[in-house]
């Protein structure tokens, strides 16, 4: 017999919910169920041997499914700030073991809201619009269950406190590259009007910052692929 009452549904849904890795289950559970059975949650208890109908089962199992394929770390967020849903975008990806959650949330907030990232925190009892955290919930679902890199999906990566232009057809500067950058600039400083030469430029990022921190340099970037040429010919002219 699959679940019949109140209390058994209660139970195994939060069994359930808990193999997912889902925040809090049991207050999921009590959530679910008590708005398909449009009563308190705290009436779940006092009613516990109410008899469930097959229609109620299957929207209560429709609801869990639905949470565990788009799970957003809570149920509803629509009335939340901006500071809860972040919270919740970074505990979703670290539930799904994304690496550095707290950087890819803020840099999908900032794109989407057109907020710089080091500025989110003037914005965090700002309550969203339902377009922006659709927008959201879109990307870290992407991130978090493809595991598709967030610059690729945005079409952007920082490097060197600016933006650049990357995409599938190029490797994303990593952040401690700036180190490589930081050395060039100390070594360049005492040679006059240098010029560097950027092999395998890729995104171009390396030789455009150069050029940019060291004023007085000729910077000429070289690759054999196509697509990389035309994505730094593009970083450049940004």
């Amino acid at each position: 017999r699959f679940m019949s009452n109140i209390l058994e549904i209660l139970e195994r849904s939060k069994s359930y919910l808990e193999k997912k890795n889902i925040e809090k289950p049991r207050l999921v559970a009590e959530t679910i169920i008590a708005e398909v059975l449009q009563i308190d949650r705290i009436m779940i208890y006092a009613g516990f041997n109410r008899e469930i109908t097959n229609t109620d089962k299957s929207l209560i199992r429709t609801k869990i499914v639905n949470i565990i394929d788009n799970d957003y770390s809570g149920i509803e967020v629509d009335n939340d700030n901006l500071k809860k849903i972040l919270d919740k975008s970074i505990d979703y990806l670290l539930k799904n073991n994304i690496e550095e959650a707290k950087l890819i949330a803020e840099i999908i907030f900032s794109n989407v809201l057109n907020i710089d990232r080091m500025m989110l925190f003037t914005k965090h009892k700002d309550v969203l619009q339902e377009e922006d955290i659709n927008r959201i919930r879109m990307y870290l679902k992407k991130v978090a269950k493809e595991k598709f890199p967030v610059q690729y999906l945005l079409n952007e990566q920082e490097f060197y406190g600016r933006k650049f232009y990357v995409d599938k057809g190029v490797l994303i500067p990593r952040q401690d590259t700036e180190i490589l950058v930081e050395k060039a600039l100390e070594i360049l400083k005492d040679i006059e009007n240098p010029k560097i030469l950027d092999i395998g430029t890729g995104t171009g990022i390396i030789g455009i910052t150069i050029a940019l921190e060291c004023e007085s340099s000729k910077v000429i970037g070289i690759d054999i692929s196509d697509k990389a040429l035309e994505v730094s010919k593009r970083n450049k002219e940004v």
